[in-house]
């Protein structure tokens, strides 16, 4: 990938907590390229702010940590639909890095991806692992 790059990040995590994510976006700023991450927020509105020279969007999407797997359905959805918005007002797009949990995020970018641009999954953590532990009977 040539230097200059504008990249978007999805992560179904809070950027400023998000260690791995985080590195990650500030080195290729460094070297030059444009990145967008988007993840969750804690405010009821999305929340754009630059960090490091990161553009950060925080959709208003709280992590969920209970123990129903509906809700962890619901609250993955909510937070694809919501990025999936978002990468569309990001133009001339040179990739986009989905970041699982959980490895559906690719989806967000099917617009994109019918254009041409690569997407590339980062497997963090497996869903099937966790839903399999987490929510197995008597688990």
């Amino acid at each position: 990938m040539p230097t200059g790059a504008n990249i978007a990040m999805i992560a179904a995590s809070e950027y400023f907590v998000d260690a791995r994510v985080r590195r990650q976006a500030e080195s290729l700023v460094a070297r030059g390229d444009r990145v967008t991450a988007i993840g969750l927020g804690r405010s009821a509105n999305t929340v754009r702010r630059v960090l490091e020279g990161v553009s950060v969007v925080e959709l208003p999407v709280a992590k969920y940590r209970g123990d129903s797997a509906s809700t962890y359905a619901r609250f993955y959805g909510r937070f694809a639909l919501l990025a999936a918005r978002e990468l569309l007002r990001i133009k001339d797009l040179d990739l986009i890095q989905a970041h699982s949990m959980p490895e559906a995020l690719v989806f967000c970018a099917i617009p994109q991806r019918l254009r041409g641009t690569p997407v590339l999954l980062d497997v963090h953590d497996l869903t099937s692992k966790l839903f399999e532990t987490k929510f197995r009977p008597g688990g």
